[in-house]
């Protein structure tokens, strides 16, 4: 027997759709902030 994540046949598709557009929006801001990370670590070096 296999059980679902979420029981009964409600909003599963709109749950999974909202789910997979906020882990895409994760990996977005996830990837600007490592971009930001390592602009500052740029920008924070003495220069010569």
């Amino acid at each position: 027997m296999e059980f679902a994540a979420f029981p009964g046949n409600g909003k599963q598709r709109g749950e999974s759709a909202e789910l997979r557009r906020l882990r895409q929006q994760l990996a977005q801001v996830s990837m600007e902030r490592d971009v930001l990370k390592k602009a500052l670590a740029i920008f924070s070096q003495p220069t010569k």
